[in-house]
């Protein structure tokens, strides 16, 4: 069978073809990058760090990329930090649960002059069921408006490693 030099050359050329076909069709129909309009919304995609208990929840879209640090209080409440590459003109966040409408969002403040670092104070959800809490994000920045929804599963931080080593 592979004395014949036609069942020979299919094999070198037939995947040579495939992988050429594979970055042709890639090039041909992908989404080029574009920049963000005035005006127009988009959806910031939460992370897998969001999904866990990391204290931390990182949202993308493109090069736009937000992180949220959250700390519980003693009092029950949430403290949260907001820190962006780019500066922002405003960030409102509010958390729910599918039980009851959304609570008026609450406008998170700048902490320094950049505009890149923001903080709010809110009240924890009081759900017994933490699996229906939602975070909702909303903030502006050159002009366009960013939104996000995510879990609040990432609000505690907790790691193994007392666990591990005792």
């Amino acid at each position: 069978m592979f004395k014949n030099k036609h069942i020979l050359a299919a094999l070198i050329i037939a995947p040579i073809l495939s992988i050429i076909s594979y970055f042709a069709v890639d090039h041909v129909v992908s989404e080029r990058p574009h920049k963000a309009m005035q005006g127009a919304a988009y959806e910031l995609v939460p992370k897998p760090n969001c999904r866990y208990q990391s204290g931390v929840c990182e949202m993308k879209n493109g090069n736009f990329e937000i992180k949220l640090h959250v700390d519980r209080l003693e009092n029950g409440e949430l403290a949260m930090r907001l820190s962006s590459e780019h500066p922002l003109k405003g960030v409102g966040i509010s958390i729910s649960n599918n039980e009851k409408i959304a609570t008026h969002p609450s406008s998170m403040k700048p902490i320094d002059n950049s505009y890149q670092q923001w903080a709010v104070t809110i009240s924890a959800p009081t759900t017994e069921n933490q699996a229906t809490n939602k975070l909702r994000l909303a903030l502006t920045a050159n002009e366009s408006f960013y939104y996000a929804e995510s879990g609040l599963a990432f609000v505690d931080y907790e790691t193994t490693y007392d666990r591990d080593f005792r």
